[in-house]
């Protein structure tokens, strides 16, 4: 009991101490419980333990011009407006294999966003920590379509997305 009395006269006598510790707490487990919602983030490295292991179908959200000019090897580009509207067939992609879905945007903000709503169809997700910027930065490999293929790029990303998917 008499450490329930100091504890107690502790936080009375250094209550802007206890109240800051409080906070930080606080603002840890709001970001332990954002990440868990957003879907898991994953460094470059993890990113391509996980591609080599065969458990990752990855999904490039940018847009399509965007995504012509550089992106991962075997990702498939559904640009983020879409991706809600192809639910079903990400889906089916991912249970089949029983692989995560790997999100992939611009600097890892709007992929979380989507995650999101993704894991509201029980699909395993995780984000690119840092998107193709922190991929390019880690000076990691990136393919391009060819100049020629960018002529019928939408037809050839529709292709690609039905022959993944």
């Amino acid at each position: 009991m008499a450490f329930i009395e100091q504890m107690g006269q502790f936080l009375l006598n250094h209550w802007m101490l206890s109240s800051a510790l409080l906070m930080i707490l606080i603002l840890l487990f709001i970001e332990d419980a954002y990440s868990k919602t957003a879907g898991g983030k994953l460094s470059p490295q993890g990113l391509t333990q996980l591609v080599n292991s065969g458990q990752a179908v990855l999904v490039d959200i940018r847009d399509t011009e965007s995504f012509t000019k550089g992106h991962l090897v075997g990702a498939i580009n559904i640009p983020q407006p879409a991706v809600m509207q192809n639910v079903d067939k990400l889906k089916k992609s991912a249970t089949a294999g029983n692989k995560s879905l790997v999100l992939i945007d611009h600097t890892g903000n709007q992929a979380p966003l989507v995650a999101t709503k993704l894991r509201k169809h029980n699909l395993r997700i995780h984000c690119l920590h840092g998107g193709i910027a922190s991929w390019r930065e880690a000076g990691l490999p990136l393919t391009s379509l060819r100049v020629a293929d960018k002529v019928k790029t939408k037809d050839k990303i529709k292709g690609k997305i039905k022959d993944k998917i």
